[in-house]
This record gives structure tokens, C-alpha cells and sequence, in this order.
């Protein structure tokens, strides 16, 4: 794991980015499309796969107003608990990002059919989280 330090966590440390510079972010594999938002009037859908003619598994968006309202900019902060390094957590604010978008390939969330797939297939069962007897 990366140890970014103490510092990395609190609410004054700097974005991971530059100001500007382009972000992707990442849909789950049920989104199609994104509608026009402020700053930009134009519809991105899910690329095709030119030998499959199937939709890309995964669609990485780079627009960056797209970007913007996807990862909650100029919405009020909510606050997330992150490890401080020291055994706890520290509160930090956050942008509240959209449902069912990342900004990591890694971080993209399953969707409702992906979900319970992965619950049956490893025998939870989402409320208590706990093997189920059979």
C-alpha cells in the first residue's frame, strides 16, 4: 500500500491534480451515455468496439465539465473518514462524487446484476454480510 502521509489527508492538502488538467473518470459497465451538463451541451456515449462492434468495456470519459459535475464540483463537501497512519481515522472533506462513476479503472462500481453475481457466487448476503448456510 502507498503511504502518502499524514499530511496528504487533512482537508487543506493539495488535489492530486493541477487545476485544468484533465481527469478521466470512469462509468460502470451499464451506463450508455451522460446527457449535456453546465459547460458543455454534448452527449458522450460508450464507445464501440470496432472489431467486436460490442460497447468498450470500459469507458473512460475525458471532458472536462463532464468531469466537474461527475466528481461533485461547486456541491457542498461531505465528509469521509480516511486513516490518519497512526491506527485511526481523521475526517476529511470531500466532494461527493456520482453515483456509479470512479475516477480509478480499479474503483469502478458493479453494477446491480455484477453485485448479486459476486454475492452468490461468494454466498454473502448483502445485509449481514455473513456466509450463507446451505
Amino acid at each position: 500500500m502507498l503511504d502518502v502521509g499524514a499530511a496528504a489527508l487533512t482537508p487543506r492538502a493539495p488535489a492530486p491534480w493541477k487545476p485544468g488538467e484533465r481527469v478521466a473518470v470512469y462509468a460502470r459497465s451499464d451506463y450508455q451515455a451522460i446527457s449535456s451538463v453546465p459547460g458543455c451541451s454534448e452527449q458522450h456515449t460508450r464507445p464501440i468496439d470496432s472489431r467486436t462492434g460490442l460497447p468498450v468495456p470500459i469507458w473512460e470519459l475525458n471532458c472536462p465539465a463532464h468531469e466537474a459535475w461527475i466528481c461533485g464540483a461547486g456541491q457542498p463537501k461531505i465528509i469521509e473518514w480516511q486513516p490518519n497512519g497512526h491506527g485511526g481515522f481523521s475526517p476529511i472533506k470531500v466532494a461527493p462524487m456520482q453515483a456509479g462513476w470512479s475516477r480509478t479503472v480499479e474503483g469502478i462500481p458493479l453494477t446491480p446484476d455484477q453485485l448479486r453475481a459476486e454475492v452468490s457466487r461468494n454466498g454473502l448476503t448483502r445485509r449481514t454480510e455473513q456466509p450463507v448456510d446451505r
